[in-house]
């Protein structure tokens, strides 16, 4: 799969599968909507859980960042089960990485 940095996709390895994730100003829009924090402040809080500081992310949050990205990049937005299958197989540092690398 041909990813293209330049234009905000990244391609990340969950669960021994590569997802492909897109940042557009929707799929933005969409996380700051489902999780009510600012794209930057879940950024910075994702990276503190990553380093082993005093980072506190939930699961929906990195399950919105990971449905956000792959509708964007998709076209279509993956359930909340199918989400959560895959957060449940790679773990959720695994996914909170990924959520981060977007």
């Amino acid at each position: 799969m041909m990813t293209n940095p330049h234009r905000g996709e990244v391609e990340v390895e969950l669960a021994g599968r590569s997802v492909r994730l897109l940042a557009t100003f929707e799929a933005l829009a969409r996380i700051e909507g489902e999780t009510g924090a600012g794209t930057f402040a879940l950024a910075r809080r994702l990276e503190s859980l990553l380093k082993g500081q005093d980072g506190e992310v939930k699961a929906s949050e990195v399950a919105a960042v990971l449905r956000a990205g792959m509708a964007a990049a998709e076209g279509r937005a993956p359930t909340k089960e199918e989400i959560g299958q895959l957060i449940a197989e790679a773990g959720l540092i695994n996914a909170a990485s990924a959520a981060f690398a977007f």
